[in-house]
């Protein structure tokens, strides 16, 4: 049941778009292939994406996502060279998505954990990304098998990226990372953490202590899940810490 203010978008196997841009829109996509579907400029309160759909040259450009799921069901749903730019994305479950040569540029994701998604040839330029979890691998895997989910060839080069984490396996040297001063790349992250640790042993400032040690517990738990290099906020290890001790720490992480 709708009112004027309020549609749904239902699109199963022979899809029928609704072009009408209303302030506020449901998309449900269940075991389709769409290809070329615009889904731009609208604010989507709700979206179901699953059953391994297939969504090809879509544009969600300038949307709003806030609910539902991106990629439900047993089979992956993908997205194919979609165009999710100046997108904002929150509080949405990502689920088995998989996303190919999309483009998220200028776009905003926040308050998301990607833990069965994935991403292949994306671009993030200008992009936000704040408070988001990517994470390659099942929490329950074997630690010697090759992580479940890829990763592979994505431009975060010049995204913003705030209170991120790659976890479970994902090659860094696989993507493009920001280069900037603020950010930190800790190589070998178990020698670069042991090492850090013994360091902060060496301190007088029993806060400082323990303000590092609770910043590298964190690292030490995303190292132990196949996540052989970390990339980091400087300000995240900074946390409690004197200017002195930041740069103390720092020098123990990329020296180890």
């Amino acid at each position: 049941m709708t009112d004027d203010n309020d549609f749904v978008i239902e699109i199963s196997a022979r899809p029928e778009t609704n072009t009408n841009k209303s302030a506020d829109a449901e998309l449900d996509v269940m075991g389709a292939e769409i290809k070329d579907g615009d889904f731009s400029l609208r604010k989507l309160t709700h979206i179901t994406v699953t059953d391994g759909s297939v969504l090809t040259r879509c544009t969600f450009q300038g949307s709003l996502i806030t609910a539902g799921g991106l990629g439900d069901g047993g089979a992956p749903s993908i997205y194919k060279n979609c165009n999710f730019d100046g997108c904002k994305i929150e509080r949405t479950i990502p689920g088995h998505a998989r996303f190919v040569a999309c483009s998220f540029n200028g776009a905003t994701i926040q308050n998301m954990q990607f833990l069965d998604a994935e991403f292949i040839d994306c671009v993030f330029d200008d992009a936000l990304i704040r408070d988001v979890v990517f994470d390659a691998d099942k929490w329950d895997a074997d630690p010697s098998e090759t992580p479940a989910y890829r990763y592979h060839n994505n431009d975060f080069s010049s995204a913003r990226l705030r209170n991120v984490s790659f976890r479970g396996g994902i090659d860094l040297d696989s993507q493009k990372l920001p280069q900037g001063e603020g950010y930190l790349l800790i190589r070998n992250a178990g020698r670069a953490l042991t090492a850090a640790t013994r360091e902060i042993q060496t301190w007088e400032s029993e806060s400082c202590r323990t303000s590092a040690d609770i910043s590298l517990g964190v690292l030490q738990r995303n190292a132990a899940r196949k996540q052989k290099n970390l990339f980091i906020e400087k300000e995240f290890i900074a946390q409690g810490l004197t200017p002195e001790c930041t740069y103390r720490l720092i020098q123990a992480l990329v020296d180890a």
